[in-house]
């Protein structure tokens, strides 16, 4: 009899401890902060927060705004949700939706605490990008894909990247506006008081280079180049300036290259 008195005694005392467990983990609740994320509500999401670092409301408003204000985030949502543990760890998963730059996802790992006996959390700037911390910033850059080039079997270019030759002058070197516009302007279409305009407009916001026009290679008769470089101030750039996509066969390659520009709808 006192022996199933103890198992008993066992059991109760075990149950007991199961229920305690249980109801700690319970305690820690931090769905209120996880909906103000996904609404992008910042300012109810510091209501749930206790910050592991200094950091102001109207800080932490501004941060949150100034980031997906830059990268254009249209939508959070938040998955894989898991925990807490023993300690108010929660790790889960969230996706910044946006249109420029696509979806964004990472892996957070939050910590929960309790103040004033109400669940907070222990916020830190690493639940904005996981490595991010206090001072870092976010930079937003557009790297654009260069076309690839084709060539046949023998080596010889189908589709190749080039640049057009581009007429463009210096307006610190200009000694007489005049001589530019009327060397220019025959050759551009441009009348000789835009270019005086677009002179102008240079030397008022400190602009170094105004191109003029762009031209495909060939086109430039060797007489009209001669007659633009010989005036101070001028110049001709087939390096960098208008990027374009050359096609040296032309229609001989259609087949194998396909369309070279914008298809209507007859086509």
């Amino acid at each position: 009899m006192l022996k199933k008195i103890r198992i008993a005694s066992i059991f109760v005392l075990l149950a007991s401890l199961l229920s305690s467990c249980a109801q700690s983990k319970s305690a820690y609740d931090i769905s209120g902060y996880l909906e103000s994320f996904k609404k992008m509500d910042w300012r109810a999401m510091y209501s749930y927060c206790a910050p592991a670092v200094n950091i102001s409301e109207e800080a932490f408003v501004s941060k949150y705004a100034a980031i997906f204000t830059g990268i254009g985030v249209t939508e959070v949502d938040v998955t894989k949700i898991d925990g807490p543990d023993e300690n108010g760890v929660y790790k889960f998963s969230a996706t910044y939706k946006t249109k420029e730059y696509g979806d964004m996802s990472s892996d957070f790992t939050l910590r929960a605490g309790f103040k004033n006996k109400k669940c907070v959390v222990l916020w830190d700037y690493d639940l904005i990008f996981p490595d991010m911390e206090e001072g870092s910033t976010v930079q937003v850059q557009t790297l654009r894909a260069h076309r690839g080039e084709i060539f046949a079997s023998d080596g010889s270019a189908l589709a190749k990247n080039s640049f057009a030759d581009t007429v463009y002058m210096e307006p610190g070197k200009i000694t007489d506006i005049d001589a530019v516009a009327a060397a220019v302007s025959p050759v551009t279409g441009l009348t000789k008081k835009k270019i005086i305009e677009m002179f102008n407009n240079a030397v008022q916001k400190g602009t170094n280079i105004v191109a003029l026009g762009a031209f495909l290679p060939g086109t430039l008769t060797e007489r009209q180049r001669q007659s633009i470089l010989s005036v101070k101030g001028l110049s001709i750039d087939d390096e960098q300036f208008t990027p374009i996509r050359s096609y040296p066969l032309a229609e001989k390659a259609a087949h194998i290259v396909g369309y070279t520009g914008y298809v209507d709808k007859d086509s």
